[in-house]
This record gives structure tokens, sequence and C-alpha cells, in this order.
């Protein structure tokens, strides 16, 4: 085990502490509001969570309902997935790994099914199989972060291989014994997506979720046109890079600042090159907007292991898929934009 310089990490105890990845800000004119706001806030997925539903009807008991019915849905999907929580369908899919099938909820199955589409979608640079390796470096709820050894990395990457994930219906079954799922990329994204459809499903038109500065939202009548997405600058973490509108929509960020430790100068952080076990060094962060979160989930982080070239061409062969793209040279930050947001998109100065 190799010895570290400095440790930094994000835990659950400091999460309200640090700002998001990402800022969503509704703009509100100087005359009355013409809706009310119903707001929840709450810690979920080791990260501080907003619902908010915007109304005029009212009706607050009948919405607060609405709202918890929300929150419940997202708890149930976290309870399922966490990695951490001995008793979860995750845990028990890799205690089992090599040695056939698990049954798993629904839940659990319908957010491996979108991380497998994912991982083939990207060719495996989103691979949630990664599990394994996250545990080594140490990354999740640990503070003792370390590099593995060459030769103990060639070996952890022997058992990173989405293609050896099988999915029959509510069943699971890890092919390589030591393969480790890990749905932490992607089951925040999914219980974003399911709150809102909690929300819809209940005739909410306006609202917002926001999940450690990933971003969901349905805009009707009272919101269309008010929301502008800020992105922050990853080197500078109190001032925003640039913004852009949107209305209803998903959005999220995958950075290298959230998670790292640095070792002779470098840092090494948790987005890792499923290929190379290594971090992925060539992005500074990837913004992705997408009609789903688990897809903004899942094409982040495949897009920043892809690099600023390779994952803009993928996300501009993708429908319906905006990207923006940070990254770094002796020259300073530079930035990459999808066509469908260039004329959108808005660079901010160092004061905005």
């Amino acid at each position: 085990m190799q010895s570290l310089e400095k440790i930094r990490t994000t835990p659950v105890a400091a999460v309200l502490r640090i700002p998001a990845i990402l800022a969503l800000a509704l703009l509100i004119s100087c005359h009355p509001s013409p809706y009310q706001t119903l707001e929840k806030t709450f810690i979920l997925m080791d990260t501080y969570v907003s619902m908010k539903i915007f109304y005029t009807d009212g009706m607050e008991t009948r919405w607060q309902q609405v709202l918890d019915q929300a929150v419940e849905r997202m708890a149930l999907i976290d309870s399922v997935c966490d990695v951490y929580r001995s008793t979860s369908d995750v845990s028990r899919v890799n205690a089992r790994a090599g040695a056939g099938w698990t049954r798993v909820s629904p839940e659990t199955a319908a957010v491996l099914a979108k991380a497998l589409e994912i991982s083939r979608l990207s060719a495996g640079l989103f691979d949630v199989s990664i599990g394994v390796l996250m545990q080594r470096y140490g990354f999740g709820r640990s503070e003792n972060l370390s590099l593995p050894a060459p030769a103990e990395l060639a070996g952890l990457l022997g058992k990173v291989d989405y293609r050896a994930i099988n999915l029959q219906g509510d069943s699971v079954a890890l092919r390589k014994p030591g393969m480790a799922l890990d749905l932490g990329g992607i089951a925040k994204g999914y219980a974003i997506d399911e709150a809102l459809r909690v929300l819809s499903a209940a005739g909410v038109t306006d609202a917002q979720v926001d999940v450690g500065g990933e971003v969901a939202t349905l805009a009707g009548p009272l919101t269309a046109g008010k929301r502008h997405i800020y992105v922050r600058d990853p080197r500078q973490r109190e001032r925003f890079y640039g913004r852009f509108r949107m209305d209803q929509g998903c959005v999220a960020t995958s950075g290298d600042y959230e998670r790292y430790f640095m070792h002779q100068g470098k840092r090494f952080h948790h987005i890792l090159d499923p290929r190379s076990g290594l971090p992925a060094w060539g992005c500074r962060s990837v913004t992705i907007q997408a009609p789903e979160n688990s897809l903004c989930d899942g094409l982040s982080t495949a897009v920043f292991v892809a690099g600023p070239q390779q994952g803009m061409a993928l996300v501009e062969s993708l429908p319906g898929v905006e990207a923006i793209i940070l990254y770094e040279d002796d020259q300073g930050l530079h930035h990459k934009i999808s066509s469908g947001l260039q004329k959108t998109f808005q660079l901010l100065s160092a004061g905005e």
C-alpha cells in the first residue's frame, strides 16, 4: 500500500457545508409570487435532497402527501441499491458472485437493466461492475483511501466486466467470483426519475428535485421559462463557470473534485476508467442534460472516462442528449459545448 500525502473526502456530516456541483435558479419577479411552494429537505444516498412542488389550488395537505410518497419511493430505491447496507439487494448479489442466481426486487432489476444499457451504449466506459475497484481505493464511505500496487490492480481488473453480469427478470448472477456491483453511479438518477413519476402521476405540473446537485424539473404553466442551471468551476468551487436555460428535463455532473486524494502531486479521484483501473484524467467535469436522470448519471461518467474528444462524439450521436465538458491544459480551463446547447450556454465572469 502506497502512502498518501493528502486525503480529502466528502463525509455525510459535511454534506450541508459543500456547494453542489450544479445549482438551479428559479427566476422570480419582484411581484407577488403567482404560486405556493411546498418543499421537503432531507439526507438520502449520502447527500442533501430538496424536493419542491409549485401549486395554486391551496390544497397543501394533498400535495404534502404526494411529496411524502415521492420521498418514500426514493428511500426504497436507496435501501435496495446501497452497497454499504449488508441486507440490500446489491450486497446480497455481490456476496454470491460466482455462485449462481440471486432474486432481487423489481426496483433493483430496473436500475441494473438501465446500468447495463448504458454500459453497452458506452462500450464499457461506464461499467456497473466497477465495485471491486471502488472498494479497494476506499471511495465511498471510507476515509482510508489508498492506491493499489500495479500487480494488485491488474488482478482486480480481471473482475471488472459488465458482460459477465446476467439479468433475467428479477434474478441476477455475477459469473466471476469476486465481482462486485456498484450502482452508485446510477441509482441516484433512477431515484430522481421515480420521484418525478410519482409527482407527475399525482397531477403535479411544476416541480423540481435536487439531489446533491443532480437536478430534474417539471415545468408547467407556473415555472416554464424561469429556470437556469449553473455549472460550477471545478477548480474555484465558490464561483460558477457558466449557465444555461432548462425548462423541463434532467441534468447531472461528474467531476474530479468531489472525492479524491493527492499522491506525488497527482489527483486520484473516484471516476475510475474500467479499462485501466486508474482515474480518468482527461476531463475536469462533465455535465449531461438528457430526458432521464439515470441516463444523465451514467453518461456523465462514461463521457468523463472517454475524454473531451471521444466523449463529445458520443454525446452528439445520442438524440436528446447534450453536454458541457470542462477540461484543462497548460493554458488553463477550456470547454466543449454540444450543438444543442451552444446557443443557450453563457460563460460567466469571475464576479457572477
